[in-house]
């Protein structure tokens, strides 16, 4: 009996052990995966991306332009709205269904005075995009939204020091903002559509 009870102690320990070290290794990759020649990447959930985009948009200086699909993360939406009280340019892009969404945030930030567009002109506009200070791009699956923080797999990919990287995306976000309407008041909600 006293060898059973030291065996299942021992078990236990064992496992206690695996556990700190699976908690300890989730915790470590807060930081990016990656790292070269300006390119930059998080991948999720447990990657950092969620808090690397945060850092990114407390960073910007002069202008943050998105484009995006979803857009239901609240943090996310924070952080652009103290952005804007901070003095920096913030404009977003959304697809037209996905404005509808009753946890959209576009609402909330274009009641902060943030312009938000929509844009109707493609069947999904299916961007994931930022760009800070017209020079470092966020790009890549991530979807502005909690499940993409917490369940989805997805990556988030930064673009720094590629000022003709940099020229295209800001060149397209104006092509999408040009055909896009201006959200003037808040869109109703429709049901919500999945990540």
């Amino acid at each position: 009996m006293k060898c059973n009870a030291l065996g299942i102690i021992g078990i236990l320990a064992a496992i206690s052990f695996c556990l700190a070290a699976s908690n300890e290794q989730r915790q470590s990759t807060s930081g990016p995966a990656a790292s070269e020649d300006g390119i930059t990447i998080y991948f999720a959930p447990d990657g950092g991306a969620q808090e690397a985009i945060i850092s990114h948009i407390n960073s910007a200086t002069q202008s943050i332009d998105v484009q995006c699909f979803h857009f239901t993360a609240e943090p996310l939406a924070a952080a652009l709205m103290a952005a804007k009280d901070r003095g920096v340019n913030v404009r977003v892009v959304i697809d037209a269904k996905a404005v509808r969404e009753p946890a959209c945030q576009a609402n909330a930030v274009r009641r902060h005075g943030i312009p938000v567009y929509v844009d109707a002109q493609y069947h999904t506009a299916h961007n994931k995009i930022m760009i800070f200070d017209d020079s470092v791009v966020l790009t890549g699956s991530y979807n502005y939204t909690m499940d993409s923080a917490q369940r989805n797999a997805e990556n988030a990919v930064f673009i720094a020091d590629k000022p003709k990287i940099a020229a295209a995306y800001v060149s397209n976000f104006q092509t999408h903002l040009a055909h896009s309407q201006l959200l003037t008041a808040d869109a109703p909600a429709a049901e919500k559509a999945k990540d």
